[in-house]
């Protein structure tokens, strides 16, 4: 099962188009936590980003961890979390 055409406009949705690969989905001890002091995201965009990419772990399990990891934070999502979604930096 091959998914190259949804993930090719997934990024094209989430402005990642221009994006760099990674072969390692997660950074390698990555805690993440709520903090009260950080910044707020669009909750809304968050949860999209978060739906597709569980949709996406169907044929690529090798990111589950990682969108588990993100998926803890689906009500109140922080500028690291949509960082650790997007893989930045």
């Amino acid at each position: 099962m091959h998914q190259k055409k949804y993930v090719s406009e997934i990024l094209k949705r989430f402005n990642m188009i221009d994006c760099n690969p990674v072969t390692v989905p997660v950074e390698g001890n990555l805690k993440l936590e709520f903090s009260e002091n950080e910044a707020s995201v669009d909750a809304t965009l968050f949860r999209q980003l978060v739906g597709c990419l569980r949709f996406i772990c169907h044929s690529r399990p090798e990111i589950s961890y990682g969108v588990g990891l993100v998926s803890r934070f689906l009500a109140q999502p922080k500028q690291s979390h949509l960082a650790a979604a997007r893989r930045e930096g």
